[in-house]
């Protein structure tokens, strides 16, 4: 489950992503209008077994919430905070292949193809 170049609110609730060959969920930047922001919730949902992370969040201008929810068994991390605000509540990250959460900072790459 990929967003790029959204905007506003985006809530996930009730799903089950598995299984996939890379991240779970993933957040991407520099999609789309660079001065939108905007917000996710993930809600009692379950995010496991997947190639990379459970969810990657490497888009500095949106804010996530992961609420009563459950990652694991993800080959690498179960979060990794690539500059989104990110914030749990009532929800477990465990048995990933490397840290539950990891946070590291978010570095602007220049697009090189012009």
């Amino acid at each position: 489950l990929v967003l790029e170049g959204c905007s506003g609110h985006v809530q996930i609730k009730g799903c089950c992503v598995h299984d996939c060959k890379f991240d779970g969920f993933g957040l991407h930047l520099l999609k789309g209008d660079s001065s939108s922001k905007g917000s996710v919730t993930v809600e009692e949902s379950v995010i496991q077994r997947n190639g990379y992370d459970g969810l990657y969040l490497g888009d500095p201008r949106f804010v996530v919430v992961l609420r009563q929810s459950r990652v694991c068994q993800n080959k690498r991390h179960g979060v990794l905070v690539r500059g989104s605000n990110f914030s749990m509540e009532g929800s477990t990250v465990e048995e990933n292949g490397e840290d539950s959460v990891r946070t590291e900072e978010f570095v602007h790459k220049q697009n090189l193809r012009g």
